[in-house]
């Protein structure tokens, strides 16, 4: 039944959908832009360091896995 499918609701949802992967998209853009020079192992390295002083991943151990991975990544690059 056409009464059933609330049409007005499911394009509002649609568009509400759409808006906002773009809207998401442009606002990251001058952060992609941004980050675009550095070096993966200089992107790395700032997000060591930002978790590194933030202390937050030791309060999750999927956290905590990702980090030792993080750092075995940097050894990695640098040896």
């Amino acid at each position: 039944k056409l009464e059933n499918l609330n049409i007005p609701h499911q394009v509002s949802k649609a568009v509400d959908e759409i808006v906002t992967d773009a809207v998401d998209w442009a606002m990251q853009a001058p952060l992609r832009a941004h980050f675009s020079d550095l070096l993966v192992v200089d992107i790395k390295e700032i997000l060591q360091q930002r978790m590194f002083e933030d202390i937050s991943y030791e309060a999750h151990e999927d956290h905590n896995k990702l980090y030792d991975a993080l750092e075995k990544s940097l050894e990695r690059d640098y040896s």
